[in-house]
C-alpha cells in the first residue's frame, strides 16, 4: 500500500490498433493506521502478426493496517485476465506467396486463422486468468529483531486452444488461412461421423502456502535470519470441446473410465473470466485428464557480516517435495491414484565484497542448487508408472566482478560460469516437424529433452553523465553457452503416446539458442530544454543460434541491429501535477531479422532456397518490424 495520497490516469495508443488504459489511486496511511492502493488496467489491440489479436486487464487491490508500533498487516488482491491469440513458429517459405518471387514476401504471416460467417476465427489462443491473494503480517519484535509472514493463495484457470478430430475435414483459402466456412459444411455434412473441431487444452490450478521470515541484529555487524516455506498445489489437465464447428457433437473414444466412449456436446468459450468457474466436468472432458498434488516444505536461514569495507554472507535452505498423480480418464476410478514420490534439494550459496573506498568494489558470488524434478519426469510418458531414474537437476554457478562509481560515471564488469547438469526441458511440437527417424509428425506433439548445459561469459555496463542534459550509457555480453555430452530425447503425438524414444545423441559442444551469445548497446538520455527529453538506444545482436529441436543440430542465426528512439514531454501543473507525453518507436529502420529457430537445417547449395542465407525450410519467428506507441499520463 502506498504511504503517499495520490494518483494516476493514463492511455497509450499504438501501432495495429492497441490501446491500453490505467487508473490508480492511493489514500495515503490514513491517520497513520490504514490505506489502500487501487490500478485498474485494460488492454487491447489487434497484434503485430496477422491474427493476433488480443485482450486483457489487470487488477491491483492493497489494503494496509499499522495496528500499532510493533504490528502491520496487508492484504493484496490482484490479477491479469488475458487472451492473446498466437502466432507459432512456421517455415520460412510459408512467408512466401511466390516462392519464386523473393519479394512476395510476408512478415507477418500467421495461418492460424480464418473468417467464419464473414467474422474473424483463430484456431489458436492462449487464455488465462490467476488471481493472487496475500496476506502480509510484519511483526517488529524489538530494535534488533523482526519476523515477517506471508499468507498467499492463487487459482489459475485457462488453456490454450487449437484442433482435434478428423484432419480429412480442415480446409484452407488459396492464401494459406483456415476456410472456416468449408471446414463447417463438411461436418454438417457428415453428421457427426468425421467432426473436425477447435478444443482447449486446460490447465487450472490451485496454490495454497505461507513463507515466515524471522530477522534479528546478532551484533552490529552480523545478521541472522531463519525462515519456513510451506506450499500445497493442485492441478487439474484435461481437454474440452470449444466449437463444434457445425458438428451436432464430438466422438470421444473408449477408455477405462468411459469403455463405450460418449458422445460430447458441451462447448466451454475460451475467456479467462469464464474459466474462472466454467470448464467441463469428468463426463464432459475429451482426450486425457489427470490431477496432480504437490506438497512443498523447506527452511532457509542466511548469515551476514557487513562493516564500512567488508560484506559477506552464507545462505543455504533444504526442503522436500512430495507428488501425486491421478490418471482420470484411463484408469478406473478405484485406480486413478499412483504412487507417491517423494524427493529432497537443497541449495547453498556464499559470497563477498570488498570496498577499499567509496568508488571501488569487487565481488565474488558461488552456490549449489539441487533442484528436485519436474512432476511430469517423475512419472512415465503421462502415465501413472513412476520414472525409477529421475533425478534432481543439479545448477553450479560462480560470479566474480568489479563495479565503480563517481558523481558522473558508473560501471560494472563481472564474469560468470553455470553448469547445470540434468537439465529437463518440454517443448510443444507442430504438425509437419520432422522425427529424428525421418517420420513427420502429423499432429502437435511434445518432446522431453534431457541435457546437460555449460554457461560461461563476460558482461559490462556503464553510464556517464557528461552534463547536466546529456548521459550516455551502453553495455556489453560476450558469452559462450554449450551442451555437454549427449542428450536423451522422447517424443509424444497430442495423445501423450510415446512414439519415439531417442538415448545418446551427441551434443558437445553445440551452441545453445534461444537467446544472443553477444550482444552490446549503447544510448543516449538527452535533456533537449526544459521538461523535452529525448533518449536513443542500439542494440546488436549476434551468435543467436536455434534451439536444438527435433536434430540435435544448431544453426547461428542473421546479426541484427535494433535502434529504438522515444520523446517525452513533461508538463507542471498546478498544486504538484505533472503531465507527461510521450512516445516511442522501436526498430526505427523497420529491420527484419529472425528471432527464434526451431529447426538446424543447412543453408541450401541454391540460394533462392534461403533466405537472408537461412535455408527457407526452417521453422524460425520473425522479430518484430517498425512498432511505435504514443501516450498521456496525468498525475496528481
Amino acid at each position: 500500500t502506498e504511504l503517499t495520497q495520490g494518483g494516476n490516469v493514463s492511455f497509450l495508443y499504438g501501432n495495429d490498433n492497441y490501446m491500453k488504459a490505467t487508473a490508480s489511486y492511493s489514500t495515503g496511511m490514513m491517520n497513520d493506521k490504514f490505506g489502500v492502493s487501487v490500478l485498474l488496467t485494460h488492454w487491447q489491440g489487434d497484434g503485430w502478426a496477422e491474427g493476433a489479436e488480443g485482450q486483457g486487464q489487470n487488477y491491483f487491490i492493497s489494503a494496509g493496517l499499522k495496528a500499532n508500533d510493533q504490528h502491520s498487516f496487508n492484504f493484496l488482491l490482484t490479477g491479469a485476465p488475458q487472451y492473446h491469440d498466437q502466432n507459432f513458429t512456421k517455415s520460412i517459405s510459408s512467408h512466401f506467396n511466390n516462392p519464386d518471387d523473393p519479394d512476395d514476401f510476408n512478415i507477418k504471416y500467421n495461418g492460424n486463422w480464418g473468417t467464419l460467417d464473414g467474422e474473424y476465427l483463430s484456431l489458436r489462443r492462449n487464455y488465462y486468468h490467476k488471481p493472487v491473494a496475500n496476506l502480509n503480517w510484519d511483526f517488529s519484535i524489538n530494535e534488533k529483531s523482526k519476523l515477517s509472514t506471508v499468507l498467499y493463495a492463487s487459482w489459475g484457470r485457462g488453456g490454450g486452444t487449437g484442433d482435434r478430430g478428423d484432419r480429412d475435414n480442415r480446409f484452407f483459402t488459396d492464401d494459406g488461412y483456415y476456410d472456416w466456412d468449408m471446414i463447417q459444411a463438411a461436418n454438417i455434412a457428415d453428421a457427426g461421423s468425421e467432426e473436425y473441431i477447435i478444443r482447449a487444452s486446460v490447465n487450472n490450478h490451485s496454490w495454497y502456502g505461507a513463507v515466515t521470515n524471522y530477522e534479528t541484529a546478532l551484533t552490529e555487524n552480523i545478521n541472522w535470519s531463519l525462515g519456513a516455506d510451506l506450499r500445497t498445489y493442485r492441478g487439474s489437465h484435461f481437454r474440452q470441446v470449444v466449437d463444434l464447428l457445425g458438428a451436432p457433437a464430438f466422438s470421444q473414444f473408449p477408455s477405462a473410465r468411459f469403455p463405450d466412449g460418449r458422445e460430447v456436446t458441451a462447448t466451454f468459450e475460451a475467456n479467462p473470466w469464464k474459466a474462472v468457474s466454467n470448464f467441463a466436468d469428468i463426463d464432459e472432458q475429451i482426450h486425457y485428464s489427470n490431477d496432480e498434488t504437490i506438497s512443498y516444505g523447506g527452511v532457509f536461514s542466511q548469515l551476514e557480516y557487513i562493516d564500512d569495507k567488508w560484506s559477506a554472507f552464507v545462505q543455504g535452505a533444504i526442503s522436500n517435495q512430495s507428488h501425486i498423480r491421478y490418471e482420470i480418464r484411463n484408469e478406473l476410478e478405484a485406480d486413478e491414484e499412483s504412487e507417491k514420490v517423494t524427493n529432497g534439494g537443497f541449495n547453498v550459496k556464499t559470497g563477498a565484497s570488498y570496498s577499499p573506498d567509496e568508488n571501488n568494489t569487487i565481488f565474488f558470488n558461488t552456490g549449489f542448487y539441487s533442484r528436485q524434478p519436474f512432476h511430469d519426469n517423475i512419472y512415465l510418458n503421462f502415465s501413472n508408472f513412476v520414472n525409477p531414474v529421475t533425478e534432481n537437476e543439479d545448477i553450479f554457478g560462480l560470479e566474480a566482478g568489479y563495479k565503480y562509481a563517481n558523481q558522473r560515471f558508473a560501471g560494472n564488469i563481472n564474469v560468470y560460469r553455470s553448469s547445470w547438469k540434468n537439465r529437463t526441458t518440454t517443448r510443444t511440437l507442430d504438425p509437419g516437424d520432422v522425427l529424428p527417424n525421418g517420420d513427420t509428425l502429423a499432429t502437435d506433439g511434445y518432446r522431453n529433452t534431457k541435457q546437460n548445459q555449460l554457461h560461461s561469459g563476460l558482461e559490462l555496463d556503464f553510464g556517464y553523465k557528461i552534463n547536466s542534459k546529456f548521459k550516455l550509457k551502453g553495455y556489453a555480453s560476450f558469452g559462450n553457452w554449450t551442451y555437454e555430452g549427449t542428450i536423451d530425447q522422447d517424443f509424444f503425438n497430442e495423445d501423450r503416446d510415446l512414439i519415439l524414444s531417442q538415448s545418446g545423441d551427441d551434443v558437445d559442444g553445440i551452441e545453445v539458442g534461444g537467446a544472443p551469445q553477444t550482444s552490446f548497446g549503447l544510448g543516449v538520455d538527452w535533456k533537449l530544454v526544459q521538461g523535452l527529453s529525448l533518449d536513443v538506444d542500439y542494440n546488436y545482436y549476434d551468435r543467436l543460434y536455434s534451439n536444438i529441436g527435433v536434430s540435435t543440430e544448431s544453426l547461428e542465426l542473421p546479426s541484427f541491429g535494433l535502434l529504438d528512439l522515444g520523446l517525452a514531454y513533461v508538463i507542471n501543473l498546478d498544486n504538484g501535477q505533472l503531465l507527461t507525453l510521450r512516445g516511442n518507436v522501436y526498430n526505427l529502420t523497420g529491420e527484419e531479422y529472425i528471432s527464434r529457430a526451431f529447426t538446424g537445417i543447412a543453408p541450401d547449395a541454391n540460394d533462392n532456397n534461403n533466405w537472408n542465407g537461412v535455408n527457407r525450410d526452417n521453422r524460425v519467428s520473425f522479430g518484430k518490424t517498425t512498432t511505435w506507441n504514443v501516450s498521456a499520463r496525468f498525475s496528481f
